[in-house]
């Protein structure tokens, strides 16, 4: 029998290997590589676990062991690679009808397997140094298809990199004299989360990655990855004994000031969305928003991981649908137009790439009617359990982002005529009806997911219910 962390490493390692010779055809790699995470996720279910780390030998049962380190397949990493890989799937099968660049589906199935030593890696502080492997990983995806600038991927490898020292150096306070170095210990794992969470002032490379990265690599790396990671914070954060208790429940700065910071994330998030000017800068502000929902969620500690779950499935979900809408509007005017104005009448020409650029947006913001608001209301419940003024900051937030969008929408709905007419840039070789088919389904998925929020609600709950046993 195959060990399951043997083959959640080779699994998708040995595919992108053989796909990196065909990177030249976007339409084999993207269906492979889709294929490859459906069959990884059959693979995968139908494994073995193991609720605790052993000594087993190298091939044998759930436990692998490296020098001295074990990999673990836990039901908790068990169920979590089971939903990225179909998510991963998804993303696989549109790069084949929407390219994303040459190295999407080779750096994408690299960076599975990161991700999954990342959460099988005993003790979970050395699971950060698959966690960095990833984000070098994701800083290939991000520059994938790009000869120009370099911004976004520099900007998101050095601060990953960074963060990742930061940790690993708590880590050696707290093996060498914990009771030393308490003070400095939670202040170097408070900073270093919240580089790796995107927290205000570390959220410089949040819109440069939207900006210039291709539509759908936002929801891999900002999606996928951050829920890896959100679930490394989590169970480090539970890992680090301090004094009588762990860190996250021990009456310290740490969570009031974790909870300060995410508000700040959120309240710079919506402000900055209120006067943007472009449709990347709108997308990326919305999304710094949501980031700083997620680490208002984490302040709360236990009770609040499942909301960040839910959260974090609602922006891949959101991050999707406005990437195939954004793709769909840049083959109309072309890549250099970001501004609002160059989507004038956009609405009449191509009007469910429009729906999914809104719709995509407003799940962001998590405004009612959208699969976002389940995870931000119940954001909202949480924080208003805390304080009042947390509550409105979260409702003004989310306002700051429907009013930016409004003011994105109001040129798309207007009548193309006269100077401002729209210049429609020819659709390639793809058959554009099977595009347009693709685009209106992506929509309908969308709304099915406001009449069911159980579907993505009942993910983020059936694995809280495993980490907490």
């Amino acid at each position: 029998m195959i060990p399951g962390p043997v083959l959640l490493l080779a699994g998708p390692l040995l595919p992108a290997l053989v796909l990196l010779f065909l990177r030249r055809w976007p339409v084999v790699t993207g269906v492979v590589g889709g294929l490859v995470a459906l069959g990884l996720r059959l693979g995968v279910a139908a494994l073995p676990t193991a609720a605790v780390a052993g000594g087993a030998p190298l091939f044998g049962g759930p436990v692998l062991t490296i020098l001295g380190r074990s990999l673990v397949l836990t039901p908790v990493v068990q169920q979590l690679m089971l939903q990225i890989y179909v998510a991963a799937a998804l993303l696989f099968f549109l790069s084949a009808l929407w390219p994303q660049g040459a190295d999407f589906v080779p750096a994408g199935l690299g960076m599975l397997a990161s991700l999954a030593a990342a959460l099988m890696f005993r003790p979970v502080i050395f699971g950060l140094l698959f966690w960095l492997l990833a984000a070098i990983l994701g800083a290939v995806l991000i520059q994938s298809g790009r000869v120009g600038s370099t911004r976004a991927a520099l900007r998101y490898l050095l601060l990953t990199s960074v963060a990742v020292a930061i940790l690993l150096l708590a880590a050696w306070m707290l093996g060498s004299q914990p009771e030393v170095f308490v003070s400095a210990i939670w202040r170097l794992l408070l900073l270093g989360l919240l580089i790796l969470l995107a927290g205000f002032p570390f959220h410089i490379w949040v819109r440069p990655v939207l900006a210039e990265a291709a539509p759908l690599v936002g929801p891999f790396v900002l999606g996928l990855g951050q829920l890896v990671l959100v679930m490394l914070a989590f169970e480090l954060l539970l890992a680090v004994p301090l004094g009588q208790q762990t860190l996250v429940f021990q009456e310290t700065q740490f969570l009031p000031l974790l909870r300060l910071f995410g508000g700040l994330t959120l309240a710079v998030g919506g402000l900055l969305a209120l006067t943007a000017q472009a449709w990347s800068g709108l997308l990326g502000y919305a999304l710094l928003a949501d980031m700083g929902a997620v680490i208002l969620a984490l302040s709360f500690g236990v009770s609040g991981l499942p909301v960040a779950l839910a959260l974090l499935w609602a922006r891949f979900v959101a991050l999707t649908l406005a990437g195939l809408g954004v793709t769909a509007l840049r083959g109309q005017v072309g890549d250099a137009a970001d501004a609002f104005v160059a989507g004038r009448g956009l609405a009449w020409r191509v009007p469910p790439a429009v729906a999914l650029f809104g719709l995509g947006l407003l799940t962001l913001a998590g405004l009612p009617l959208t699969p976002g608001f389940p995870g931000r209301w119940l954001v909202l419940t949480l924080v208003a359990t805390n304080s009042a003024w947390y509550a409105v900051l979260v409702a003004l937030a989310a306002a700051g982002v429907v009013v930016g969008g409004l003011r994105c929408l109001v040129p798309f709905l207007s009548r193309p005529g006269g100077e401002d007419a729209v210049v429609v840039v020819p659709a390639g070789e793809w058959p554009a009806r099977l595009r347009q088919w693709v685009l209106a389904g992506a929509l309908v998925a969308g709304l099915l997911l406001v009449l069911f929020p159980q579907a993505l609600l009942g993910l983020a709950y059936r694995l809280a219910a495993l980490v907490y046993g």
